[in-house]
């Protein structure tokens, strides 16, 4: 295609002619030929670049393809004029100063070409590959790419709320695992979009065919847009694309209240009042509206209640003397559950501990919703009583700081079913108590220490079994 090849005859009609290279193409290829053969008018030149761009950015399916098409069409040209500027010089039609000028000029233009060239190479040969594949192991690779994650990120810009082609790309890699049940990887992405740094954290959690991302985007996405306080509790969740099963959402800036409390020296009255402000935001996210999300299956998946069963495949390795008690309290907590429906469903985080709770001067707001599911809002309760001592980290008041984040909860959220509170603590506290020794049981080798804990966590929970009725926090203490 070239303006020489266009017929204008008038306003409404034009026609084209020499038709001696005709082909079956991508239609790229001709809007390409007319932009590069109209360097001499750069106002219609102007305008074709734009459509042309226009055309490769709408086009989702061969975003890629198109990319490699009108560079692969501008290298072509590019050697084409090293030809023409060679049989130009041997005619005389320019000089020697003239050629050698130019040639440099499309050199370095070629040079550049080609490496968009590789780029949208290696993201068309990705796409068609992770297409036909479905891999997770492949899209965790792809997206560890710099390369492709550009290509990704350009594609993706309205979904991921960019306004131009993204800059000065880093990415930093948290977690990236590749096992038979369990799959997950965990990125930060830093770059620049127009003049703002911005980081975004992306994310792919698959655990039993369970897509544990995909359920932590329904469940955040939910609270950002049905709730007035959803931006005061969670970071905002960008996009979950479902062709490679990854999750999207913006960085939370500040530190964990765990890492808050092993580096800052935080007085009694400043723990007390981050205990406060905890308490509360866990009940603003209890009362969020889950009539949309209720009935979907990510969300009735009640992993907190398989944690029980999974116990059971790490015992094998398990000293004799306590595996049949473990295996008892399993047993008799089950059986509980089982015969004491508790009616009371909420959206819950599921893991609801202080290394989730990231501070920002005085703002909070809860990360990392993987096991998130509509159950009784005692369950995260339950299991923050447990978390909260962390290796002694709270200190030598943690007694003290139970009772106030028990009373703190409560009286924030008033939509509490006191029936058989004690009784759903209790149970939750046993649950959150097996959680932790199914993580000791992980290691390869359990020290003296891990065996005393695990010892101790047992005593513990067949007394709370013997009496579910008590006082949840008599048992911390006795």
């Amino acid at each position: 295609m070239n303006p020489k090849n266009i017929i204008y005859i008038n306003e409404n009609k034009t026609t084209f002619i020499d038709w001696t290279d005709v082909s079956l193409s991508n239609p790229l290829s001709d809007v390409v030929s007319l932009y590069l053969n109209s360097w001499n008018d750069k106002v219609h030149q102007f305008l074709l670049k734009k459509t042309a761009l226009k055309k490769i950015y709408n086009s989702e399916k061969l975003f890629s393809l198109n990319v490699l098409i009108f560079t692969g069409k501008f290298l072509q040209t590019l050697e084409d004029s090293l030809i023409g500027l060679n049989d130009d010089f041997q005619k005389k039609v320019i000089s020697l100063e003239t050629k050698n000028k130019l040639e440099n000029k499309i050199k370095k233009a070629i040079k550049e070409i080609i490496k968009e060239f590789r780029k949208a190479l290696v993201c068309f040969l990705d796409e068609t590959y992770l297409d036909e594949k479905k891999c997770v192991n492949n899209v965790i690779e792809v997206f560890s790419d710099k390369d492709f994650v550009k290509c990704f990120f350009a594609k993706n810009k309205k979904e991921l709320g960019l306004k131009t082609k993204i800059k000065n790309l880093d990415i930093k890699i948290f977690h990236k695992r590749y096992g038979d049940l369990s799959k997950r990887f965990i990125a930060r992405y830093s770059f620049k979009d127009s003049h703002k740094e911005k980081k975004y954290i992306g994310k792919i959690r698959i655990f039993k065919n369970n897509n544990m991302a995909k359920k932590s985007y329904l469940a955040t996405k939910t609270i950002w847009k049905n709730t007035s306080f959803g931006k005061e509790i969670i970071p905002n969740p960008l996009n979950y694309f479902d062709k490679y099963q990854i999750f999207f959402y913006e960085n939370v800036e500040g530190v964990s209240f765990s890492e808050l409390l092993k580096k800052e020296e935080l007085s009694h009255e400043d723990k007390i009042i981050k205990i406060e402000k905890i308490a509360e935001h866990l009940a603003m996210l209890h009362k969020v509206n889950i009539k949309n999300i209720s009935r979907n299956k990510l969300m009735q998946y009640e992993g907190v209640f398989l944690y029980l069963d999974d116990l059971n495949a790490y015992l094998r390795k398990s000293p004799e003397d306590y595996k049949k008690r473990i295996r008892k309290i399993i047993f008799k907590t089950k059986k509980e559950i089982k015969n004491n429906i508790f009616k009371q469903r909420s959206l819950i985080h599921g893991d609801f501990q202080i290394e989730n709770l990231i501070f920002n001067g005085e703002n909070i707001k809860f990360i990392d919703f993987d096991d998130c599911e509509i159950n009784d809002p005692l369950i995260d309760v339950g299991n923050f009583l447990v978390q909260m001592y962390y290796g002694g980290v709270m200190g030598t008041y943690i007694d003290e700081y139970r009772l106030l984040f028990l009373e703190f909860y409560l009286n924030y959220n008033e939509k509490i079913k006191r029936k058989d509170l004690n009784k759903r603590l209790n149970l939750y506290i046993i649950i959150a108590k097996i959680k932790n020794i199914g993580q000791l049981l992980k290691k390869k080798e359990l020290k003296n220490d891990d065996i005393a804990l695990i010892r101790w966590d047992i005593f513990k929970m067949e007394k709370r079994l013997k009496n579910l009725e008590k006082d949840p926090l008599y048992f911390f203490k006795n």
